[in-house]
């Protein structure tokens, strides 16, 4: 019998035409025990057009195969055996790579509930799994920072152990945060890795499958989105001993008081096969076992492979979970289930529900075949196929419970229509740069000064932004040249349908304020070669990175933050920054069209125009920094050039007493070292702050402020002559801009096809206008593009500013 689709909305969404393209190009993971067929090493090759930038040639590991899966005796050398028994050749997986990290590569923070450790990429995700398994750490607490890609290797669970009655390691019993950020491609294949674990004192195997393996007393998962995932068990059909396995997509058992909260499997298919004693596989987790609590999860879960496992103790199949043990007092409430099922009726809730599990506000899709009845249970719903997607009436059945909503409609599709946890994270150009890379949708170039990365659409500008904050060795230094305007408000890249729908958010290239925090900032050269970017909009419900203590931050801007850079011959247009609204208390925010914060860099020949900031709820935060051009110029900086650039930049008036806010036409603040501005003017207009940029304290320098300018819409500030709009564009204005260059750089923009109020734009930004100036003017005969500057090179630290209203740290 076939089995009957999960509808969707009709959406030309490329995030799911790159999923489907890496999907076709690596198999749907793998499906059975033959090496020879794709598999996970294989699904994150680097293309060949692809390579490591110069600076980072040395230090850059070799690409994986782009075949089948490389066996390597030497894997695990120095390392604790991972297996109960071990395969003939031991297969890497995450945890093994985790575990050989340098200390100066392991996450930020301490581990404990005040100062989790915030996980930022798939080997420190592996070194979390190590610390719990062989350090037997199992209280250490954690929080996803970005968008994990497991691709490439096998994942080892997270505290593979049932019921703690194991021979090796330890069950999770700490706090795990996703914060909304996806997991994706997490594949564990038993035939290919060996069984994990032992019941002590016997040979008897126990496999708890998932991204965690057991979380135990105290233990709490919340707000995790699994995606693509590929769980397959042991196909062994004669143990000595007997054999106990549960699987799921986040954990495999919830055991003694574990928690799993607002958590979901957008997609993944499990393969069930061999014989056992027992096997339990739900689409969240696998068992439920003694007060265990699952709540406002969702499970898409595709079980539509033949299902040829069996065992003595039976098989319990569910959407949800498999099992719940019989006589546990297990909580299950808000959740819902639409999945697609096999050949074999399966229960689309529990397996097997036990006796007397509290369940309430449940909910799934009916199928017409290969379902179980389980709507006469209490606190179970079926409804009719499709009605779950797009109703306001099935959201607020599920918020039923809560006096305050927990769940959200899915405005942009990221469910196709069904409803969303409060905390899961909206579309990006940041998932867009993930399945970009996925799918090998690089652009071309190596990322050295003599072969820059040739960039000319928004999924290539969104893989580079992606990579950067990822894999910040190998990327952050890149060099990129622009080839064609880049529009980031999805209709170009079909993303967005019809005009209700909202833009795609960019998530900034380069994070943190701080590389002494392990920010990521970026520090090559990007050369616009006179493109726009526009309908650049950065406006999260939460912020984007977590500083020195646990309340968030945010760095705003094209650029997040920056350091050591060289950014040129770059127009933005039609920019949006907006604070984060969702509850909790923040402390800093720091705003710019190009840039949040930024160090040690030179901006030449730079504009940025339409660029509005606004924010609500401001009594949240400590501070907030936000300039037109860039938020911050911060510590360690010790020299800094903004040559030839503009803004024309607005912001909402402040509305809170609590917020300080400091704001600058060009630059809110300078914080530390020096600064050269020249040739530059800002326009727009502001309530409060200067025209330019905050007066710098004492102590900062070499200072250089010459031939700059502002509108008189903007606050007064010393560091520049004030003009009034017709004055910014009169002739004379533009003649006083080009004054002591030669060959001439501003010039008038009217003829060239953007207004820009009619006021000056280098001429190095011509190449957005269609190559209109390019054509009539040779000005790369006459004016070379800067040459690509080694940064600064840091002496000391300056004393820090004598403001004690605004972040200093």
């Amino acid at each position: 019998m076939q089995h009957t689709p999960v509808k969707t909305k009709p959406r030309l969404r490329l995030a799911a035409f790159l999923l489907a393209l890496a999907q076709q190009a690596a198999g749907e993971g793998p499906q059975s025990v033959s090496l020879a067929q794709s598999d996970p090493a294989s699904q994150n090759s680097t293309p060949a057009s692809e390579s490591t930038p110069a600076s980072e040639s040395a230090a850059a590991p070799s690409p994986a195969p782009s075949s089948s899966f490389v066996l390597d005796e030497t894997q695990n050398e120095s390392l604790p055996t991972l297996f109960a028994a071990a395969p003939a050749a031991a297969v890497q997986t995450w945890m093994d790579v985790g575990a050989a990290l340098d200390k100066a590569q392991w996450p930020r923070g301490s581990g404990t509930q005040a100062d989790p450790y915030l996980i930022a990429s798939p080997e420190q995700l592996g070194w979390f799994s190590y610390q719990v398994n062989v350090n037997k750490k199992g209280a250490l607490c954690a929080e996803l920072i970005t968008d994990i890609n497991l691709a490439g290797k096998y994942w080892f669970p997270i505290g593979p152990v049932v019921t703690n009655a194991c021979e090796k390691y330890t069950w999770f019993s700490g706090h795990f945060n996703g914060n909304g950020f996806y997991i994706n491609n997490m594949t564990i294949d038993l035939d290919v890795q060996g069984h994990l674990n032992n019941r002590t004192g016997t040979d008897a195997y126990v496999d708890a499958l998932g991204l965690f393996g057991c979380v135990g007393s105290g233990g709490v998962v919340e707000q995790v989105m699994m995606r693509n995932v590929s769980v397959s068990n042991s196909s062994e059909n004669s143990v000595a001993g007997g054999s106990w396995c549960c699987m799921g997509s986040v954990v495999g058992e919830i055991y003694n008081g574990g928690t799993i909260s607002r958590c979901g499997l957008v997609s993944g298919k499990f393969n069930l096969r061999g014989a056992h004693n027992w096997l339990a596989a739900g689409g969240i987790v696998g068992d439920l076992h003694t007060t265990a609590t699952l709540e406002n999860c969702f499970s898409r879960v595709d079980f539509s492979n033949a299902i040829s496992a069996s065992g003595s103790n039976g098989v319990q199949i569910g959407g949800l979970f498999g099992r719940n043990v019989a006589g546990n007092k297990a909580t299950v409430r808000s959740c819902y289930v639409a999945s697609v099922f096999s050949g074999q009726e399966t229960a689309p809730i529990g397996g097997s529900m036990g006796a007397n599990p509290a369940i309430s506000a449940v909910y799934y899709e009916k199928r017409a075949q290969n379902q179980k009845d389980q709507s006469n249970i209490s606190g179970i719903t079926a409804l009719a196929e499709g009605s779950l997607a797009g109703s306001a009436g099935f959201l607020a059945q599920l918020n039923s419970p809560y006096s305050s909503p927990v769940w959200y409609a899915d405005r942009r599709g990221l469910n196709d229509g069904y409803p969303r946890p409060a905390y899961q994270n909206d579309p990006s150009w940041n998932e867009v740069g993930m399945l970009a890379d996925l799918a090998g949708q690089t652009p071309q170039g190596s990322g050295t000064a003599a072969s820059p990365y040739q960039i000319g659409t928004a999924t290539q500008l969104a893989w580079f932004a992606y990579k950067v904050n990822t894999d910040h060795s190998r990327y952050g230094g890149a060099h990129v040249q622009l080839t064609a305007d880049i529009d980031l408000s999805g209709y170009a890249e079909g993303l967005i349908a019809q005009a209700s729908d909202p833009a795609y958010m960019w998530y900034p290239i380069g994070q943190g304020y701080d590389k002494a925090l392990k920010g990521t900032p970026y520090s090559g050269v990007f050369d616009g070669q006179g493109h726009t970017i526009k309908n650049l909009r950065v406006a999260f419900d939460r912020p984007l990175f977590y500083g020195a203590s646990k309340a968030g931050d945010s760095l705003l801007g094209l650029f997040g933050y920056a350091d050591g850079a060289v950014v040129q011959n770059l127009l933005l247009d039609a920019v949006l920054l907006a604070a984060p609204t969702s509850a909790g208390s923040y402390r800093y925010l720091w705003a710019g069209g190009i840039a949040g914060v930024a160090t040690n860099s030179v901006f030449e020949n730079c504009g940025v125009q339409q660029c509005a900031f606004v924010s609500s709820g401001e009594a949240k935060w400590s501070a907030q920094l936000v300039g037109g051009l860039i938020g911050d110029i911060y510590v360690p900086s010790t020299s800094f050039t903004l040559k030839n650039c503009f803004a024309n930049f607005s912001a909402g008036a402040v509305t809170s007493s609590a917020v300080t806010r400091q704001m600058g036409g060009l630059v809110a603040r300078l914080l530390s070292g020096g600064l050269t501005m020249e040739n530059c003017y800002a326009a727009g207009s502001l309530d409060k702050g200067y025209g330019l940029i905050a007066p710098p304290s004492s102590g900062l320098g070499p200072l250089v402020f010459r031939n700059n300018y502002y509108q008189n819409t903007l606050p007064a500030d010393s560091q520049g002559s004030a003009k009034t709009l017709a004055e910014l564009q009169s002739p004379a204005f533009l003649q006083a801009l080009n004054a002591g260059q030669e060959p001439r750089v501003w010039y008038p923009p009217a003829p060239y096809g953007l207004s820009n109020q009619g006021m000056p734009v280098p001429l190095a930004l011509y190449g957005s206008w269609h190559g209109i100036g390019r054509l009539a003017v040779p000005w790369r005969a006459t004016r070379p593009i800067r040459a690509a500057a080694p940064p600064p090179t840091p002496t000391s630290s300056p004393p820090p500013s004598s403001s004690p209203a605004l972040p200093t740290t």
